[in-house]
């Protein structure tokens, strides 16, 4: 998940105001100690991933839902590929 800057720039601003230590900031908003000193030495998120997006095969992940539904055997109602429609992958 991707903070707002503003809201980066705050829970810095906040740190420094009540003297937290990293760990005390983190734990209190929520987020990863990593994340908090990363955050203090570049304010800005990255705009780039270091890999390309992954590519999704629907026929592969298709095969796959049906060979799952199979093997466990445990669902009462047809199989539907509804679930499929709704996810967001790269086709």
């Amino acid at each position: 998940m991707t903070y707002s800057t503003d809201f980066r720039r705050k829970v810095i601003g906040i740190k420094e105001q009540e003297n937290l230590t990293t760990e005390e900031a983190a734990k209190r908003f929520g987020i990863g100690t990593a994340n908090f000193s990363r955050w203090q030495k570049n304010l800005e998120p990255k705009r780039t991933r270091n890999r390309p997006a992954a590519k999704i095969d629907m026929e592969a992940l298709r095969r796959d839902v049906e060979f799952q539904h199979e093997r466990n055997g445990f669902f009462e109602a047809p199989l539907s590929l509804s679930l499929l429609s709704r996810c967001q992958l790269v086709p």
